[in-house]
């Protein structure tokens, strides 16, 4: 009976720790580029971390997400 009542509550709990760990980003500003593309990114919280973002360069807006351990950053399409 315990278990039936306590189901619920831990799934809801088990459910936003995995949305709160998948999405760690947004949108971020491309810092430091190569040939590849941009490197560094900084966030709205001024910090600046290691990304991967294929074909963009210093100044591009981006949207991040946390893949496999790594940022991967694709470009921020213009909102209407």
């Amino acid at each position: 009976m315990t278990w039936k009542l306590a189901k619920t509550p831990a799934f809801v709990t088990a459910a936003m720790f995995i949305i709160s760990t998948s999405a760690v980003a947004g949108e971020m500003l491309c810092t430091k580029a190569d040939e590849k593309g941009c490197t560094m990114a900084k966030g709205a919280d001024g910090k600046e971390m290691a990304v991967m973002g294929a074909g963009m360069k210093m100044g591009d807006k981006m949207d991040c997400m946390s893949k496999d351990g790594k940022m991967e950053c694709t470009k921020e399409m213009m909102k209407k």
